[in-house]
């Protein structure tokens, strides 16, 4: 066990620092996830009033207990290209797409009449944009972890009470040491090998310049870790026709992943902030609307994906490398169960926490 930061913290040190480096006493608002290792701190705020702030970029750093007061020189031992920024202005913020990525500086935008502990500062844009959104993963019932009564082939289940990740951005490690699957891999279309396209060049074309997550672009251009995901439902990679505007202010839904019989949908949500949280709908947003689709399905927005709660769209990850994660390990966990086969590995403690989760 480590031993207690005994130095003094001082919240305001003036500003510029002597030969430009963080002074040893300078104190920050750091979140628990950045400090604990558990993620990269891909953003850092100094802010009007000369704080620091520092945000792992996926998270609501606003949350009881989620952001902590302590010498910034933690986070910089935990993200050593921290230190590049002790020369950021007042007024301005730094983001990174992910750990060895460059930091790109700009003034700051608040959020407007924000009260919350950190000013505003490190929210993120977007995250006030989804606030009226319900949180809950669709998947199908897992026998022994996850039971329901109704026969339908997905279920929506609480996010806030799913098993935590910690996943970083475009660090596909636990992929790279899985097998390429034969069968309903999601880069076959109907589970029978009808190829899917998810590529470096697609993306780009359809994301309307707006930044993309790391691990997205990780996964487009790697074919070989598409075919390493399956799906239980037969689900399949789709970009879709055509990104789609939302009442989010300068954010686009992407579409993603496609169910075969087209229940389900899965698209990223990307702003100017390029945080990239995962939503879904059982609205084919961002394909052209094919001839049966029928009004009871759910009335298809214009132009404009509302973001109210008033239209079918539900949050089911906070970022898309917790999405890949969650998707990888419980269809993996499903093929498992249904099959009999032993549990191992990442899959074999998913599923124990996923049984904790369930009893609690």
């Amino acid at each position: 066990m480590s031993s207690p930061d005994t130095r003094a913290m001082r919240r305001h040190v003036e500003w510029p620092f002597p030969d430009g480096r963080f002074p040893d006493e300078l104190g920050a608002v750091i979140q628990r996830t950045v400090l604990a290792g558990e993620r990269p701190a891909l953003l850092v705020v100094h802010d009007d009033e000369g704080d620091w702030l520092v945000g792992d970029g996926a998270n609501d750093p606003n949350l009881p207990g989620a952001s902590v007061a302590a010498h910034i020189s933690h986070a910089i031992r935990q993200n050593s290209s921290i230190a590049e920024l002790a020369d950021l202005p007042l007024g301005w913020s730094a983001r990174r797409v992910g750990p060895g990525a460059a930091w790109e500086r700009s003034a700051h935008v608040y959020e407007p009449d924000d009260d919350s502990v950190l000013g505003g500062a490190l929210r993120l844009s977007g995250a006030d944009s989804l606030r009226d959104l319900p949180r809950r993963w669709w998947f199908p019932p897992i026998a022994g972890l996850r039971a329901s009564a109704r026969a339908s082939t997905y279920e929506p289940w609480d996010l806030d009470r799913q098993p935590r990740l910690a996943v970083q951005q475009g660090a596909l490690d636990w992929l790279e040491n899985d097998q390429e699957k034969t069968e309903w891999a999601i880069d076959q279309a109907d589970g029978e090998g009808q190829q899917c396209r998810l590529g470096t060049d697609e993306l780009l074309a359809i994301s309307n310049g707006l930044p993309l997550p790391l691990t997205l672009e990780v996964l487009a251009a790697r074919p070989d870790l598409q075919r390493r995901i399956r799906s239980a439902t037969g689900s399949y990679l789709d970009l879709g026709d055509f990104s789609m505007a939302t009442s989010g202010g300068g954010s686009r839904l992407i579409h993603l992943l496609s169910d075969q019989q087209s229940c389900r949908h899965w698209l990223l949500y990307t702003d100017d902030a390029g945080r990239g949280p995962v939503l879904t709908s059982a609205a084919p947003l961002g394909i052209d609307w094919p001839e049966w689709w029928e009004p009871h399905m759910g009335t298809p927005p214009s132009n404009t994906v509302p973001l109210d709660g008033s239209f079918d769209l539900d949050v089911c990850a906070d970022s898309f490398a917790e999405f890949l994660y969650r998707y990888w390990v419980e269809n993996e966990l499903y093929f498992a169960v249904s099959d009999g086969s032993r549990l191992t590995g990442r899959v074999a403690e998913y599923a124990k926490q996923l049984s904790a989760t369930a009893q609690s």
